[in-house]
Order: C-alpha cells, then sequence, then structure tokens
C-alpha cells in the first residue's frame, strides 16, 4: 500500500507547496477548494487502493460501510457514523459530489471538466488507511474525521473536508 499512501503524500506535499491554503485562511476555509484535485486524482488513489485489497470494486454501500466501522476499531464516532450512514447507505448514494452539480442537460451549477464522481465511503476508507498507515493515534484520527463531519454540508463536504483535516495534520507535523 506503499505507493497509495506515496500518492497522497505527494498530493498533500503539493498542495503545501502551492499554497491553495495561505495561513491567514485556515479559519473558515472553503475546503472546497480541494475538489479539482481529488477529482483528477481520484481515479489513480481509487485504483491503487483497490490492487491493494482496501475494497473490491464491485462492493456495495453497505458492505463500504460494515468495512469503514470495523477498520474504525476503537475509535468511537456513533453520530458520524450514524450520519454517514443515512447519507451514503441509506439513501445508496455512491458519488460524493452528484447533489452539488447538475447533471447534463440540467439546470443549475454545471459540473466543471475535470467533474469525476467520488465515493465517499471508499475515500473514507483510504484517507483513515493513509492516516493509520502514518502512525496516528485514535485520537488524532478521531479528530481528523470529527473535525470533517462537523464541516460537511454536503456528500462533497464529507470529502474535501476530510481531505482538509488530513491535509492540516500533515502541515502541522511537516513543519516541525
Amino acid at each position: 500500500m506503499n505507493n497509495l499512501y506515496t500518492f497522497i503524500d505527494n498530493l498533500i506535499a503539493e498542495t503545501i507547496k502551492s499554497r491553495v491554503v495561505l495561513e491567514e485562511e485556515d479559519v473558515g476555509f472553503d475546503a472546497h477548494v480541494f475538489e479539482p484535485l481529488i477529482m483528477k486524482n481520484w481515479e489513480k488513489m481509487r485504483d491503487r487502493a483497490m490492487k491493494h485489497g482496501l475494497f473490491d470494486e464491485k462492493a456495495s454501500q453497505e458492505s463500504l460501510y460494515l468495512k469503514l466501522t470495523t477498520t474504525l476499531e476503537n475509535i468511537e464516532i456513533p453520530g458520524i457514523l450514524a450520519d454517514i450512514k443515512s447519507f451514503f447507505v441509506d439513501s445508496n448514494q455512491k458519488d460524493a459530489f452528484e447533489d452539488e452539480y447538475a447533471k447534463p442537460g440540467e439546470p443549475g451549477i454545471t459540473r466543471p471538466e475535470y467533474y469525476q464522481s467520488v465515493n465517499a465511503l471508499e475515500f473514507w476508507l483510504i484517507m483513515i488507511g493513509y492516516l493509520k498507515h502514518h502512525k496516528k493515534s485514535d485520537d488524532e484520527i478521531n479528530g481528523a474525521l470529527s473535525i470533517a463531519a462537523d464541516l460537511k454540508h454536503t456528500g462533497g463536504g464529507y470529502v474535501v473536508n476530510l481531505f482538509y483535516s488530513v491535509y492540516q495534520n500533515t502541515k502541522k507535523y511537516s513543519s516541525n
């Protein structure tokens, strides 16, 4: 799985280097600026995760959710898990960004050229694995997931805010 996590390390390093997030913007920052980065790199990230057996391409939302709860082991986030189950399992919503952009031919915000469907449950499994790979404690993982869930307003919010939370955590340790 190292090539998956190295890939994510490189995405985060490039984000830090490009100063997408300026220091003064850390408070009240809109994490949706990460959508292009995530969508443009999603297939590579997802393919690497599947090659390493993190999840199966044909996995149902229910089985992904069960794997997520198992992966979290001793991390207590029952409210967050209930929200995620309601949002992505009970409704069977696979694309985290589907409600943020209009489908072709429908009124609303047009999907950008880089649009790529991102499964939030798969993304969370990848990012939790990434945090565990970097030996983050249960408290640090709980903090990252709690921040991401507290900041969400949409399905895509569960994805971009988790990436932002992991980015902040990584940036904090890389600057020491």
